[in-house]
């Protein structure tokens, strides 16, 4: 049976205060208004899908022309507006094309490396018809709760004057985010860069250059049970102490030079070009034990139409993901925005129908691995 929908249906009151939405800066106040833009009130999210009203009650004489969307969750979310459908990562914002009066999300609970989340919201800002969010998107959701977890001192690097320093350091067990902070104590200078990065998975999970007073924190790939502390030195003596949180904080992206693995792809972009008969299947991306694959795009097309077929992009144990329909042609590029599989699993797609493919689906797969 398919989950039952739940409508969200917001009411502003009618002299909401004026609030811009900038871009990786604090999320909108609740119930603000700059221009025509309307922010709704926060929404809780819960596993069960709903539907938003984009129009705000009739407060929008039309659909609205932008929506921006903050996904403060540790769910993934499949956003459907009309015929276009999005997946917006957890601690995420992003900006789409809008154009029709409602939104429906359907939550995606994700497994490693995602624990629970200090808070379960949504955060939407409508723009009007012609108005545009300016800004750079997707962004990290901002609004942060440090008494959510409190961190566990893993150890203290320190370097001399002009100097740099790199130590490996276990982790325990049941490590959720790791990062730093900078020890300014004494006469402790401000370091040039530091970099976090895992020993098993070579992942960078940070690379700060200049980092200043406060806590920098990525989500820990389950596979690394130690990471490697890089700092290079500033003009005197400087120490930076490695952190660790057993569960997610809000704070999850930081300044660096370089994304983490979740944030951007990290891999070759794979290519594909198949023709399947009735009931067979194709794996795309391989899963590896203990590895999470994000994905952040599938292009593809059909250059003709097969009748009566069609298939499914599924992991590779057989969960499915999407429907495609082959009898007839397309050109589809999906933006996945990284969206995590469960560990271990990978990517395939699967000939659902009776019928054989006469024509090969080709494309090109953009993915990351963590």
């Amino acid at each position: 049976m398919a989950p039952r929908r739940r409508k969200v249906t917001v009411n502003v009151p009618p002299m909401a205060g004026l609030v811009a939405a900038v871009p990786g800066g604090a999320p909108p106040v609740v119930g603000a208004q700059t221009a025509a833009r309307i922010t709704l009130p926060q929404i809780t999210v819960t596993a069960s899908p709903f539907d938003v009203d984009l129009r705000v009650g009739g407060r929008l004489r039309e659909p609205p022309g932008e929506v921006q969307v903050f996904n403060e969750s540790a769910y993934a979310l499949q956003l459907t507006i009309g015929p276009d459908q999005h997946y917006l990562p957890p601690w995420i914002g992003h900006v789409y094309r809008a154009g029709y009066a409602s939104m429906h999300v359907v939550p995606l609970l994700l497994t490693n490396p995602l624990p629970p989340a200090p808070s379960a919201t949504l955060l939407v800002t409508v723009a009007p018809q012609g108005d545009a969010f300016g800004g750079t998107w997707p962004a990290p959701a901002s609004r942060h709760s440090s008494s959510y977890s409190q961190p566990q001192a893993l150890g203290l690097v320190s370097a001399a004057a002009n100097q740099n320093a790199s130590k490996s350091i276990g982790l325990p067990s049941g490590l959720a985010c790791i990062g730093f902070s900078v020890d300014f104590s004494g006469g402790n200078s401000f370091p040039f860069e530091v970099q976090v990065t895992g020993d098993q998975t070579a992942t960078t999970y940070l690379d700060v250059t200049h980092p200043e007073t406060g806590v920098y924190a990525a989500i820990l790939s389950p596979a690394d049970t130690s990471v490697t502390l890089f700092l290079t030195g500033g003009p005197s003596t400087t120490a930076v102490r490695l952190l660790g949180w057993t569960s997610q904080i809000v704070s999850i992206a930081s300044p660096t030079s370089q994304p983490a693995a979740w944030q951007a792809p990290n891999k070759v972009p794979q290519a594909f070009s198949f023709s399947l008969a009735a009931g067979a299947s194709s794996t795309v991306v391989s899963g590896q034990t203990d590895k999470v694959v994000t994905l952040f795009g599938i292009l593809s097309q059909l250059p003709a139409a097969i009748p009566g077929c069609f298939g499914e992009w599924q992991t590779t144990d057989g969960f499915t993901l999407s429907h495609v329909d082959l009898s007839q042609t397309f050109h589809v590029d999906h933006n996945l925005h990284g969206g995590a599989l469960s560990v271990g699993q990978g990517l395939a797609f699967k000939n659902t129908s009776g019928a054989a493919m006469t024509a090969s689906l080709q494309g090109t797969v953009v993915y990351g691995r963590m």
